[in-house]
């Protein structure tokens, strides 16, 4: 990645952070997760009170891929919930070896009915 492309995505995070807090938790005009399959969701970055939401829904595991926020592990740990950090520069795809790793734990967390990761 070129150092302009990483300068530049670390400029816009929280300016875009901002605005889709706004949309989606002010105007209620898009949604901040988005339920895939039972217990399985899709969606932005949890902000500090929403780890108690994401236990409350089923929550087990959860997959950040955001550089710049690691999480609330103290929080997550609290709760039962595990969670993968695979650090990726917004707007750029995540590397490869590490998706994999990540569906390759969900599929086998999810046979044994067990919290990935």
């Amino acid at each position: 990645m070129k150092r302009r492309d990483w300068v530049y995505a670390h400029l816009v995070y929280w300016p875009t952070l901002a605005w889709n807090f706004f949309l989606a938790r002010v105007l209620s005009r898009r949604h901040w997760w988005d339920q895939i399959e039972n217990g399985l969701y899709l969606g932005a970055r949890p902000l500090p009170g929403d780890a108690r939401r994401l236990a409350d829904l089923g929550v087990r595991g959860i997959v950040n891929t955001c550089e710049e926020f690691r999480g609330y592990p103290s929080q997550y740990q609290a709760l039962g919930i595990k969670q993968l950090w695979i650090p990726t520069v917004d707007f750029t795809h995540p590397n490869l070896d590490d998706v994999n790793a990540a569906t390759a734990s969900r599929h086998g967390s999810h046979a044994r009915g067990t919290a990935p990761y």
